[in-house]
């Protein structure tokens, strides 16, 4: 899974760094010690959120047994960051089912390896310190045995979400097996873009204000029409008329869709063109992806949906309290 890390030290503030495994092996801590570090880290690999674009795949979700998980790694314990009384319960449990034996949605056994590896190099950079000594530490940042004290753990409410991080509890201690695990937890379903959606009444209205006019933008894009009848034909996907935006094709589903297909090593539709995800058909359909994404949670001037006033507003509503917690 994409990783960032934060460290700090008493002599010098290191880089912060977008993509993971984090290294930064230029930096020389000289005379300081490294006090503290922050890694916020996504989900490994999953199943297809919807099943609108090629919904009969399979996966291979090699951990279950019916309806247990079999995936290695500590139990994680999950407390209500807020300070509730009762558990935050997991949020996905009764999607669809998926041929085989995954729902929507599900990390799949490529994703519990991503997240493993991921803890194997937070192992080899935190805890048997060989990384650090290279760059002039002064030892290990966190014990060779696991300690609940030395860190804190947190995550949304999603199941694999909570399964990612068991994957990097272990690849980080292998010995963290059978334990419980303290993990505060968000009942946020949609955190990782609208930060405290279900308390800001104020974001409800503007969100869809936001959706009425990229509705607007689109069926005025003759370039995008021509794009969607494009994929339409060479994909053999039908246009959806009642879908609000895209000229019929949901983007992001379909992109989420030749992802997915990619991290697992299934062969992308024919249609895709050669070179797969690199290929000419799909950049195009990650562009407008990224583009409906992003101007409903992010949005910006360019996009031409909203003035920059407007535009700062939605972000301080949406994902600017989520990215100012991870930085602070």
């Amino acid at each position: 899974p994409r990783s960032g890390t934060e460290e700090l030290s008493t002599a010098v503030r290191l880089p912060r760094l977008p993509r993971g495994p984090a290294r930064c092996d230029d930096d020389d801590l000289g005379a300081g010690r490294l006090v503290h570090v922050q890694n916020v880290f996504r989900h490994g690999a999953r199943t297809m959120l919807s099943t609108k674009y090629w919904g009969d795949t399979a996966y291979n979700c090699s951990g279950y047994r019916g309806e247990v998980l079999g995936y290695a790694g500590p139990t994680l314990e999950l407390f209500d960051e807020n300070g509730g009384a009762a558990a935050p319960p997991i949020q996905d449990l009764e999607k669809e089912k998926l041929p085989g034996s995954c729902r929507l949605g599900q990390l799949t056994a490529v994703g519990h390896k991503m997240a493993v590896e991921l803890g194997r190099t937070l192992h080899n950079r935190y805890i048997s310190g060989g990384e650090l000594a290279a760059r002039g530490g002064k030892g290990p940042l966190l014990p060779p045995a696991f300690d609940a004290a030395a860190l804190a753990l947190r995550t949304t409410c999603i199941e694999r979400a909570k399964l990612t991080l068991q994957g990097v509890l272990l690849g980080m201690y292998p010995d963290l097996q059978d334990v419980h695990v303290r993990t505060n937890a968000s009942q946020e379903a949609d955190e990782f873009m609208y930060g405290k959606a279900s308390t800001c009444a104020a974001l409800g209205p503007e969100l869809e204000h936001i959706k009425a006019l990229l509705a607007a933008h689109d069926r005025n894009d003759h370039n995008l029409k021509r794009l969607a009848d494009a994929v339409s034909e060479r994909l053999e996907v039908p246009l959806d008329p009642d879908f609000p935006t895209g000229a019929g094709v949901d983007w992001v589903k379909l992109f989420d869709a030749f992802a997915v297909m990619n991290a697992e090593g299934v062969e992308l539709p024919p249609g895709a063109g050669e070179g797969g995800m690199a290929s000419q058909l799909v950049q195009e359909i990650e562009q407008q992806a990224v583009f409906h994404e992003t101007a409903t949670v992010a949005p910006l001037p360019r996009h031409r949906l909203l003035d920059a006033p407007g535009c700062r507003r939605v972000i301080q509503q949406s994902i600017g309290p989520l990215v100012w917690r991870a930085v602070s």
